[in-house]
């Protein structure tokens, strides 16, 4: 069990999410199964292909390889929902949904053992703004198109 806490809007949380996951570690399979879900399968000593899924919508995948400790390269698929209220529209219950599908090749490293730095570029074949109730229905969309990107991050790992 754990708190998960972010200072952007990028996973579409505004205050601390506790969450809980039961653990699994084995030779070449670790799996976190709850929320979210994580799995990281070792497909050789520098291959790894890993899983996430952080509810309410958000698959990331990944093949990773270790060229030299502590960094590894490799593409990235993924599809995130992010959730936003709309002001004055409590009445109607109406949220405002940014779906995005982004194909990526990334490469992370790390500093030390609580701290790491990301660096991201890609393509985002699909990206829609929807306004709707709830996230499994759409009662109005908007493409955006599509658009290269590029982004970097530094992760601080608190225990």
């Amino acid at each position: 069990a754990a708190v998960f806490l972010t200072s952007t809007k990028y996973r579409g949380c505004y205050i601390p999410i506790p969450f809980m996951s039961y653990s699994y570690k084995g030779e070449s399979l670790t799996a976190m199964i709850g929320a979210p879900t994580i799995v990281f399968w070792k497909l050789s000593s520098d291959l790894t292909f890993s899983l996430t899924y952080f509810p309410v919508v958000r698959f990331e995948t990944a093949l990773l390889w270790r060229p030299v400790p502590p960094v590894t390269i490799g593409p990235e698929l993924s599809f995130i929902e992010d959730k936003y209220f709309i002001a004055d529209r409590s009445d109607k219950n109406e949220n405002l949904y940014r779906r995005t599908l982004s194909i990526a090749f990334t490469a992370k490293t790390y500093i030390s053992s609580f701290a790491g730095v990301s660096f991201k570029a890609g393509y985002v074949p699909y990206n829609t703004w929807a306004r709707s109730r709830d996230s499994l229905s759409i009662e109005g969309s908007r493409s955006t198109g599509a658009d290269w990107f590029v982004t970097g991050g530094v992760n601080a790992f608190l225990f």
